[in-house]
């Protein structure tokens, strides 16, 4: 099963919840083979939307655990899609933190804003100012 992003963890954490769980066992349920996860950010400064799962503490790994666990009941494989959205990332998205690139740029685009409203995914467009960016050093 191709990647989809879902948008569907907790927001402030990127912790993935029981929903999470039942979604991937589902799939594994029907058939499919090989899931690959939506993408699951490696740092909370690679987050690149409101509600995007995390892989970076021991609480995300906990969570995903019971997805993998749910996955292998069913008979299925699974695999987490890592990801940072690097430049194009904004301090309001990560809980403050200063993005974290490979190069110092400025950014200034229209950025889709999910809204999920009774399970219906609506887009939003407004322009955000992205602020210049701290370098990420190979010692990180």
């Amino acid at each position: 099963m191709a990647p989809m992003t879902r948008c569907f963890a907790d927001d402030q954490k990127g912790v993935v919840g029981s929903d999470v769980v039942e979604y991937y066992r589902k799939r594994a349920a029907d058939g499919i083979g090989l899931i690959i996860t939506e993408g699951t950010v490696i740092s909370p400064q690679g987050k690149g939307n409101p509600g995007i799962p995390g892989l970076y503490s021991l609480e995300h790994i906990a969570a995903w655990k019971k997805v993998t666990e749910a996955v292998h009941a069913e008979g299925g494989t699974i695999i987490a899609q890592i990801w940072h959205v690097g430049r194009l990332t904004h301090h309001e998205l990560t809980g403050g933190l200063s993005p974290q690139a490979p190069s110092a740029m400025l950014q200034t685009l229209f950025f889709l804003k999910n809204h999920l409203l009774s399970g219906l995914s609506r887009g939003v467009k407004f322009i955000m100012k992205y602020p210049m960016i701290r370098i990420k050093m190979t010692s990180e």
